[in-house]
């Protein structure tokens, strides 16, 4: 069996990097984001390698914030931000029109890189061609720096 996951760390457990990217914060393109409030954000349900990754990064900061919004689809996170309803963290190639990335100028910290792997239950060559595959699509289509050590 082959799966395909992410995560913003090394894993322990034995998977093919595919590629990795810069994950960003998105708001609003057309609407300021409140000073002084807590930052409203739209997160995934919990387990969540975005929402771990901004919930980690805020609590590195005395930046105050809270979940206002909670959904399993992308298109309800993307729409949250779209909107002007709360900030969320995505993968920068799923950015669309109508989003502005926010940065340390906007009062947010740096994420880390999403890495995308891919975990074979056994060896195959059929197996070993569709990672590959993957890989070289990924690298050429989502990858920002290239992959890191």
């Amino acid at each position: 069996m082959r799966c395909f996951g992410k995560q913003c760390s090394r894993v322990e457990r034995s998977g093919a990097l595919l590629w990795e990217e810069a994950l960003v914060w998105v708001y609003a393109a057309d609407q300021p984001l409140a000073a002084g409030e807590p930052l409203p954000l739209a997160v995934f349900p919990e387990p969540c390698v975005y929402r771990e990754s901004a919930v980690a990064a805020l609590g590195r900061t005395d930046r105050a914030w809270r979940i206002v919004f909670e959904s399993s689809s992308m298109a309800g996170c993307l729409s949250a931000a779209r909107a002007g309803f709360a900030v969320t963290v995505i993968a920068d190639s799923q950015r669309i029109e109508g989003l502005r990335v926010l940065d340390r100028d906007d009062g947010l910290p740096e994420l880390p890189m999403a890495r995308f792997y891919a975990f074979a239950g056994k060896d195959s060559p059929a197996g070993s061609s569709l990672i590959e595959a993957a890989r070289r699509a990924g690298q050429s289509r989502f990858a920002s720096r290239g992959l890191r050590d």
